[in-house]
């Protein structure tokens, strides 16, 4: 299969760039570095809504595109999930799930890529990203405003847990969902499955 990069895939390629400077930031004594590390987030996160927008406007959509896309995306999220594990803010068994899930998919993934059968993502594995994304944007928006930038610094403690707890429940909530879309994933090409399984 002929690899293009036309301009949704470099909006793609962005997201892979930015990875090690958000991560950077989260990981760094710098004083405001949730605040950066957010807006670095947000624009990661903008140009995964407008590759696509503008692969299906201008006609550009390929199959390196459907693959490309989700792979980006599990770049970023791993890699700032992986720096909310080294900092204590998340529970460790979601980013297991996640990797185990994932794994899982990508293997079926490359399987049928290799026989030019594409997974496009399915309804929920698109709700399961925008929590993810949410998720992951709120506990970043949330820890900067206890930054000095900010006149939020002592804001209602129990306010500010509780909106942590939504956040970090909405990633519990798309670790179910990823779990619910895998199945449906395999349901939808049980047969190409069986067919890669028993031909080998």
């Amino acid at each position: 299969m002929e690899i293009k990069f036309n301009s949704s895939n470099m909006m793609t390629f962005s997201r892979i760039l930015a990875t090690p400077a958000i991560c950077l930031f989260l990981l760094s004594n710098f004083k405001f570095k949730f605040l950066f590390s957010s807006l670095l987030f947000f624009a990661a996160i903008m140009t995964d809504y407008f590759d696509g927008k503008m692969a299906r406007k201008r006609n550009i959509v390929t199959n390196f595109g459907k693959f490309f896309d989700p792979t980006a995306d599990k770049i970023l999220m791993f890699s700032i999930l992986i720096c909310f594990l080294s900092l204590k803010l998340i529970n460790p068994w979601i980013i297991i799930l996640m990797i185990i899930r994932d794994f899982l998919l990508t293997t079926i993934r490359t399987l049928l890529f290799q026989k030019e059968v594409v997974l496009p993502a399915s309804k929920n594995g698109k709700i399961k990203t925008l929590l993810q994304c949410m998720g992951t944007f709120g506990i970043m928006i949330l820890l900067s405003l206890t930054e000095e930038i900010f006149i939020y610094k002592n804001l209602n403690q129990y306010l500010f847990l509780f909106f942590v707890r939504i956040s970090k429940n909405m990633l519990w909530l798309s670790v179910l969902l990823s779990i619910i879309s895998l199945i449906e994933y395999i349901k939808s090409n049980i047969k190409h499955i069986k067919e890669i399984i028993w031909s080998d």
